[in-house]
Order: C-alpha cells, then structure tokens, then sequence
C-alpha cells in the first residue's frame, strides 16, 4: 500500500488523470458505436420492413422518401406482397400541460405522427384501452412507462402547446425497443395524417414504410409497383403528353430499402423520421478508440517501467526478508486494479457531467449508464483485462532480479527490455503526434465554416424559439424592438441553415420541380442583408394577402427557367412571384446550392412562424439578450416554460435533419 500511495504523488497523479479521460473516451466512443451500428436491429420482424423511395428530383443517384398518397395507397392496397404498412412522418419534441390550477407543469415528450396501421407495421402491443378510432378525433396512445411516470391514465384529457388543442388518451403501449426510429417515443398520434391528401397527387409529403410477407418479395413489389404507376398516369393525366407521362414514371419508380441498415444507405436522402450515419464514421472511432486505449497502456507501462529503479530495491529487500515472487507480482497486480478503479469511478463522474452538459448534443444516443449497460461492462472489462495483462511483464521484470544486485546497487545498470520500451514509447508519440495534426486540422476546419461567407450577415445574430403565433406575433416584435439589447426582430418556422426544411413539388413551365420552401416575416430579407436583384421585397401588405407570394433564388430562376410572370403553386393556389434574391447557402457547405424560395404565407398560415432571429445592438452581450427575451416571453406568454427558448448563437445553429416535403 505504501507503494501505491506513493504512485499517486507528482507523475502517477497525471497518469491516473490521463486514464480518467482515456476510459471516458472510450466509453462515449463505443456508445455511438453500439447506437450507430445496431441501430432498428430490435424491431420486431425488421428484416420485412422497408421504406419507399423513388430518385430525387435533384440530386443524381439520390432517393427520397416523399410520396403523394393517391399512388402509395392504390399500390399498397393492391400488392399481394404486402403484409402492412404505415405512414411515419416524424418523431419529434412537443410540449403539454399536465395538472390543474396551481399543480400545472409544461411536460416535454415525444410524439410520433403517422397512421393509425403503425401498430401493425412495428407489431406494438397495446396493454390496455384500445386503438379503434384513433385515427379520427383527438385522441392518442400513450406509453406505458410515460404514463406510469406522469400518473396519465385511460381517458385523461392532455392539452398540447404546439396544437393548441385537447387529445384523449385511448390506449397504452408498450415501451419501444431502444437504439431505432420508434425508441423513447412517448405519445403516438394518428388523426392528423389519415385521411389528409388521399385524392391530391401535387402533396409529396408521406413517408410509407412497408412490411412485406417474405424478405424476399421486394422485386414483385417493386416490378408491380412500376406497371400500377403507368395505369394510373394514363388514366389521371389527362392532356399530357407520352414523353411527359414517361418522364413521370421514372421519377417515381419505387425502390424498396431494408429498415435494417438504411442508417448507412447513402442513397437515401437524411429525412425524418430516418436517422443517417456513416459506417467509415463509425469504423473509424472504433480505430481511434483502440488507439486510445492502447496510448493509455503504453503511457502506463512506461510509467510503471520508470519506477524500477526506484521499486527494485524494495522489491528485492522483500525478497530478502522472504516475500515471494508470486506475492510481490500480486502486489503490483493489486496495486493497478485500485488505480484503474480510482479511474473508471472518475470517468463515470466525467461522463455524468457530459451528459448533462451541452457537449451531449453532439452524441446521437443518450450516455447514461443506465441506458448503455453492456458498454459499461464492456468498457470496464476491458480496462482490468488489458491493464492487469499489461501490468503482468513489469511485475515479472521487476521481481526477476537476484537480490545480490540491490546490495551491490548496480540496479540501475539493466538493460535487459530497454529497446521494447524505446519501441512503445515511439509508437506512442506517434500516434499522439497523429492525433495532434487531426485535431489541429478540425480546428482549421471549423475555423473555415464559422468565418465562410453564407451571402448574409450573421454579425450579431441569435436565434430562440418563442410561443409566437398569427395573432400575437406583431405584439412581440413591438415588444422586442423596445428592449434596448435588441436591434431589430425576424420571423421564421425553422433555422435557416441546414437540412430541416420543407420542399414542394409543382409542375411549371409543363416540368416538375422541386425546391425548398422557407416560410418568413415579410422582413426576413433585408433583416439577414440578403439582396433582391431582380424584381421587389417581401412587403407588410403581403402578410394580407389572399395567396401568399415567393421570392426565388438565383439557382430556381435559371434551373427552372422561372419570370416575374410565372404563376407557382403556393399552399393555397397559384401565387405570384414578388422577386429574385441572390444566391446564399441554405445548406451545410459540402452541399451544392439548391433551388430555394422564400414565401410569406399571408392571411392563411397553416404553419407558425416560432423561430425567432435577434439582431443585437453592438455591445448587447449573451446574458442581456436572455434576459430581455424572457423579459417579453413572461410578459405575452406567462404560461410558457422558459427553458424551451433555447437562445442560441447563430453560429450554432446548424441541424443535420430534413422534414416535410409537399
């Protein structure tokens, strides 16, 4: 014990907190590993289950998960392959009151939009109450560990933030399998997209997931899919020409993808509901995991190895006074089992403080132990093993000398293992070193993407998500422009930046085309300093309009051979084009630009304009603008939980999903 002790004083204080940071490393490495790799794989019956696509509209060699619902339901009705199927659209984050008067408290939980055949598809068991009609009203399912936690039972009565509306509770469900598309979902709702859009062929914005009776019937469903297609094209267009209709088929041709695996497909384009990861990614952090670990080793061992010296003649005193080798080797067995131990135990503190930091962001899965078990065995496992199995030649080399040497004191003179060590310790600064040049080129990297000119100004500019909504959005930008951080105010329904948003398909100029549609305040433009070049900007008077009106980009004007007189299909009808902007990335930047419109919905919004962007006046700091956003939210919205503003640097606003397309 008095050696131990003394391996906790100066350097063994270093290594011990070089391994804390090692196993913390290795632990959240695998995690993402574990999540990325078997990721769906629990899904009941998961080998028949596949989603449908057809090739992107845009990008060569990509496919998209967005149908209209005339030809999806026709087909999945009449295929003879087909066992069940479902529309999933998204699992996302909604917020609902619980509890009455003083008692009520703002829950945020998970809520899967799809069809009311989704318990089929993914066989979920319904343990009490019953899912008949739940795809009409306002009703939903319920998890059974949710419900169970919020005291929630059959028949109560939610009221739901977003929806502004009341749902019933009908049924209970079993919890979802973990590490898939259906895990830790804790309401599933049915109503909204049932019957919605089952005559409309200009709607792509339904997923379908299909499960067939045998794995092996995708090219019968596939085959028959693309003559169903053509009946329906020749018997619904009606003054189209062959070459047209044709061209129509091809674009739509259904290709089925496993459910199992699809997060590696790199064909599919990353939409909600499916996650996408990269399988280089993940082979590659298991690489550096490894590296991790055997850097770790390798530090240890040299730094156990720079103690014989100093432990031979102790080692060999023992001998003397008639300890055993065996005992001596145990000792120093003994001795880094207590180490590794006093690490792992400081890694779990670290891991606990990452997971509830906003550095878990950037992991895919959660990181508690509790939800990652087998990995914290496994971690810890492999710590001992490999520490013990490492430890075992210094404790031989250095109980393996007679104890003439320390009473001649010639110990130091050994040169017996000092090209081995030579060897571990070039290894190690070799991949140190490694390391050291990757992390220096990420930071360049990052540098690049935060300094790179997007074609707007994102000097000064913050993001929140604020309970705004047609009839009170006016009185909070007042309300905003008062504050004296606050320069000016603009409106949107999602970040701007990045993969989630929504796309829609019309047929111009006698083409199809597909762009994205971002909804803005009729300020947007001049707000973030992007230039109109050709035509007008976005007015006050347009918010009133009967139609809505666009503004395209550059990319949309020339690929689609677009004028100030062409007519686009709004969300209501025909809408005219305001004007033309200039080129901006709207996309992360290994993406090339994309067809892009701008569009003020107004006098009928169908979605809420929630995203909230904030110029601040030059030396508004972070904590002001936070304060002065709650000032306004307290103030309009009293009710509203004030941790769901999520204020954040533009900077760092970029996410990596993409949602509706219609």
């Amino acid at each position: 014990m008095r050696n131990f002790v003394r391996l906790l004083k100066g350097a063994g204080i270093l290594n011990m907190l070089g391994m804390t940071v090692a196993f913390a490393a290795i632990y959240i490495i695998l995690v993402q590993i574990n999540y990325d790799w078997n990721y769906n794989n629990q899904i009941k019956d998961v080998d028949r289950i596949f989603v449908a696509a057809h090739k992107d509209w845009q990008e060569e060699g990509k496919y998209d998960i967005n149908f209209c619902r005339p030809i999806m339901e026709t087909l999945m009705k009449q295929s003879s392959v087909v066992e069940s199927y479902a529309i999933v659209n998204s699992v996302n984050n909604q917020s609902f009151v619980i509890g009455q008067g003083g008692d009520e408290r703002i829950i945020a939980a998970k809520m899967m939009n799809a069809t009311s055949t989704v318990f089929d598809l993914f066989d979920i068991d319904v343990i009490s109450g019953s899912i008949d009609g739940i795809g009409q009203g306002y009703t939903l399912a319920i998890n059974e560990n949710t419900a169970k936690r919020l005291n929630i039972k059959l028949g109560d009565v939610l009221q739901f933030e977003e929806e502004g509306k009341q749902r019933t509770v009908i049924a209970i469900f079993e919890d979802m399998p973990k590490k898939s598309m259906i895990a830790g979902v804790d309401f599933i709702c049915c109503n909204i997209l049932e019957e919605k859009h089952l005559d409309d062929f200009g709607q792509y914005s339904y997923r379908y997931f299909v499960k067939l009776k045998h794995v092996d019937d995708v090219s019968d469903f596939e085959t028959n899919a693309k003559t169903m297609i053509r009946k329906m094209v020749d018997s619904y267009f009606v003054g189209v020409t062959e070459e047209e209709k044709d061209a129509f088929v091809v674009s739509v041709t259904i290709k089925l993808f496993a459910l199992k695996g699809s997060q590696f497909k790199k064909e599919l384009i990353d939409t909600e509901p499916l996650y996408k990861c990269n399988k280089t990614t993940a082979i590659t952090l298991f690489v550096v995991a490894i590296l991790i670990l055997a850097i770790t080793l390798i530090n240890y061992l040299n730094f156990f190895m720079s103690q014989v010296p100093l432990k031979l003649k102790a080692v060999n005193t023992r001998k003397v006074l008639g300890d055993s080798r065996v005992s001596l080797v145990a000792g120093f067995m003994l001795e880094s089992v207590i180490l590794v131990a006093i690490s792992l135990f400081l890694s779990y503190v670290l891991v606990r403080v990452m997971a509830s930091s906003t550095y878990a962001e950037l992991i895919s899965c959660p990181l508690g132990v509790n939800s990652n078990v087998p990995i914290a065995l496994f971690t810890v496992g492999i710590a001992l093993v490999m520490t013990l199995a490492i430890t075992f030649y210094p404790a031989m080399y250095v109980t393996s000398f007679s104890p003439v040497i320390a009473i001649k004191g010639t110990m130091g003179t050994v040169n017996r293992g000092r090209l081995f060590r030579y060897i571990l310790i070039g290894f190690q600064f070799i991949v140190s070193i490694a390391f050291v040049i990757c992390a220096f080129f990420i930071r360049m990297q990052y540098d690049y993407m935060m300094n790179y000119d997007m074609g707007f100004d994102k000097e000064l500019l913050y993001t929140a998500t604020i309970p705004a909504d047609v009839d009170n959005r006016d009185y909070y930008t007042s309300e905003f422009q008062n504050q004296i951080a606050i320069k000016n105010v603009a409106w949107a329904p999602r970040e701007l930046v990045g993969l989630n948003k929504m796309e829609w398909g019309r047929s111009i100029n006698g083409k199809m085309m597909s762009f994205s549609c971002y909804p803005v305040s009729y300020n947007f433009l001049q707000f973030m300093g992007i230039e109109v070049l050709e035509g007008r900007d976005f007015l006050p008077a347009d918010e009133k309009c009967e139609n809505g009106i666009f503004i395209f980009n550059q990319v949309a004007k020339e690929k689609f051979e677009l004028e100030l007189t062409s007519k686009v299909g709004g969300h209501m009808t025909d809408t005219d084009i305001a004007g033309f902007c200039e080129n901006f990335k709207s996309l992360p930047l290994h993406y090339e630009m994309e067809p892009f419109a701008f569009y003020v919905f107004g006098k009928h919004p169908w979605w809420p304009l929630t995203h909230l962007y904030i110029r601040s006046n030059l030396g508004a700091t972070y904590e002001n603008i936070r304060k002065a956003v709650e000032e306004v939210v307290m103030k309009l919205s009293p009710d509203f939980n004030l941790e769901k503003i999520n204020l954040k640097f533009f900077n760092y606003c970029c996410p990596i999903k993409k949602i509706s397309k219609i």
